[in-house]
């Protein structure tokens, strides 16, 4: 008996009348099957441009970020002295501040200050700075650092980039200020100022900055 062979057109037509009975509209994919393909194609990609998306999640630690910036010269006759006392909010001068609103009381607050200083006169040799939290007495945990002068070379002044940056725990949801205080051991100190005066046409900046992260 002769084996019929159905034209191609006709075993198309079989296969289309077949998967149009079985999904009348197959050119629509169903949401959970769209949102299961649009994943694994994400992953696919994500894997292949990194192989290790572990380290890729620092960026989303960061809840929020917040900063004072200033280049005007500050000057303050108040000191602060270069030993092993503790320094005190009541000592140095209140150069920068900035407030933060913490998201979630378990998160951390990364506190950052760069201050240009010098000394006004060459009275002594030693400028110290602190990061002070509301209205504690004492700095933050980590929060003080210093620049040294050259003792000496009478003509030279303290002078130069101080940065101080430490991390707390926020605590609460509150809003909180951060304070920075600076002095020298002994005569004038002054902000935005390098080897005794102003520079760079008002260019020379300074910030404090507070950025909120996930424990």
């Amino acid at each position: 008996m002769p084996i019929y062979n159905p034209p191609y057109s006709d075993a198309r037509v079989a296969i289309s009348d077949h998967e149009q009975a079985a999904d009348p509209h197959s050119q629509y994919v169903t949401g959970d099957e769209a949102n299961s393909a649009i994943g694994t194609a994400l992953t696919a990609h994500i894997q292949a441009a990194n192989p290790h998306p572990q380290y890729a999640q620092s960026a989303s630690l960061i809840r929020q970020i917040v900063a004072t910036y200033d280049n005007t010269v500050i000057t303050g006759s108040m000191t602060i002295p270069f030993d092993e006392t503790v320094p005190t909010n009541t000592e140095g001068n209140e150069f920068l501040t900035v407030t933060i609103t913490p998201q979630a009381p378990a998160n951390y607050l990364v506190v950052k200050v760069h201050a240009w200083l010098s000394e006004v006169f060459n009275a002594d040799d030693f400028i110290t700075g602190a990061i002070f939290r509301d209205s504690s007495l004492e700095p933050i945990e980590g929060g003080c650092g210093a620049i040294a002068g050259t003792q000496d070379i009478s003509s030279l002044l303290a002078s130069g980039l101080l940065v101080i940056e430490t991390r707390i725990l926020a605590g609460s949801t509150a809003e909180t200020t951060f304070k920075f205080r600076a002095g020298c051991n002994g005569g004038s100190c002054a902000l935005n100022y390098s080897d005794g005066a102003p520079k760079f046409g008002g260019k020379l900046q300074s910030f404090i900055q507070v950025q909120e992260i996930v424990s």
